[in-house]
């Protein structure tokens, strides 16, 4: 199983792939967040955990894409995030963003949550209260799966000698004639089986 800890700091976690931009704490991977893609190969990570680091990203829209990207079907993550009202949120000069809890469920494409928390923390210095939000998402597998038998039956019909032992759409929606003809125009990417 692979997971991640993306942005990790000195929090490395036993287990993880620990990636961070700072060479000095010794992660796992150094690679900067804001630069995509991510140096692994698509659907091949498990899951993983971005901690306070979201806020941080001038790109996070490409690399919560590229994180969708890397991510197995099914695989899960979980991500803490200050609160937009949280006096922490813009106290940390180099937050870029904060987040509230709808942050997570309008237009994360190909991300399912499915359990978010809003968390009030006292700051041990301070005494003031913060409040982060954590979040569990999935993703969606976007997919439709044909085996290979129909599959070469109907690339027989049309004339094609060659095909991967599956085929992963994106569009789930798509019936098998028109996944040929997409795939006939070169408008459809399709991906061996693992």
């Amino acid at each position: 199983m692979i997971l991640l800890n993306l942005g990790c700091g000195p929090n490395k976690i036993d287990g993880f792939i620990n990636l961070d931009y700072n060479e000095s704490l010794q992660p796992d991977i150094v690679h900067n967040l804001e630069e995509v893609p991510l140096p692994f190969e698509t659907i091949s990570v498990d899951g993983g955990l971005a901690s306070h680091v979201f806020e941080h990203i001038h790109n996070f829209p490409a690399l919560l894409q590229d994180v969708w990207r890397i991510t197995k079907p099914g695989g899960v993550w979980e991500v803490r995030v200050p609160h937009y009202l949280s006096p922490d949120a813009w106290g940390d000069i180099t937050h870029v963003r904060a987040f509230s809890p709808q942050s997570f469920t309008m237009g994360l494409a190909g991300w399912n949550v499915i359990e978010l928390n809003c968390r009030e923390y006292t700051k041990l210095l301070s005494n003031d209260p913060v409040t982060h939000i954590e979040v569990r998402m999935i993703r969606f597998p976007r997919y439709i799966v044909y085996t290979s038998d129909e599959f070469m039956k109907q690339m027989e019909l049309k004339g094609m000698t060659s095909a991967p032992d599956t085929v992963r759409v994106s569009d789930g929606e798509k019936e098998l004639e028109q996944i040929i003809e997409l795939m006939q125009s070169g408008e459809l990417q399709v991906e061996g089986a693992e």
